[in-house]
């Protein structure tokens, strides 16, 4: 320690000097752990399975998951999901009926600091018809023709962020499987 620390020290009572950041937080640690410690306990408090995500997303993000959905169907050429009509590969469109949503699975919390980030799947299921795109039609025949229709289950992953208010934040769908 040089002398102008020692003369700082002298002068004001206030100050606390350390020489290393080890020593500060030792120190400083019941302060510094305070947030995380409370946020922990907070965690542990709500008991976060995949029936409390499942009711959290249904509650605050239905509307950004339909519209996921919706958006995934209408990039889904109706070949790819009706392997066994006559439609070839030049378009046609999908009609998707209403989103059943049936559970949420490999939940996992990581917590960070005074948030968490959980992530997990939940899967949804919907009633689709394909109309594919029909070029060599005679006239009054329909430009797309229904093809089928089924009944699809999309496996969502997702992830966002929890703090103590309890909403999700930073939600986002990374990837949709679509089982036939």
């Amino acid at each position: 320690m040089d002398c102008r620390s020692l003369d700082l020290q002298k002068d004001c009572d206030k100050f606390k000097i350390f020489t290393n950041i080890k020593d500060f937080y030792k120190s400083n640690s019941e302060w510094l752990d305070k947030p995380k410690v409370d946020f922990n306990q907070w965690i542990d408090s709500k008991n976060i399975d995949k029936r409390y995500v499942f009711d959290l997303l249904w509650e605050y993000e239905g509307d950004s998951i339909s519209s996921e959905i919706q958006s995934h169907i209408e990039n889904i050429e109706p070949h790819d999901l009706f392997e066994d009509s006559h439609i070839i590969q030049m378009g046609g469109y999908i009609d998707m009926g209403e989103i059943e949503w049936h559970e949420c699975k490999d939940v996992e919390v990581e917590i960070v600091s005074d948030y968490a980030i959980i992530t997990g799947v939940i899967i949804v299921n919907t009633d689709i018809q394909g109309f594919g795109y029909n070029s060599a039609r005679d006239p009054g025949d329909e430009k797309y023709p229904f093809v089928g229709e089924k009944s699809i289950e999309l496996d969502m992953i997702f992830n966002f962020t929890i703090n103590k208010e309890g909403k999700p934040e930073n939600f986002e769908i990374t990837d949709i499987e679509t089982i036939r």
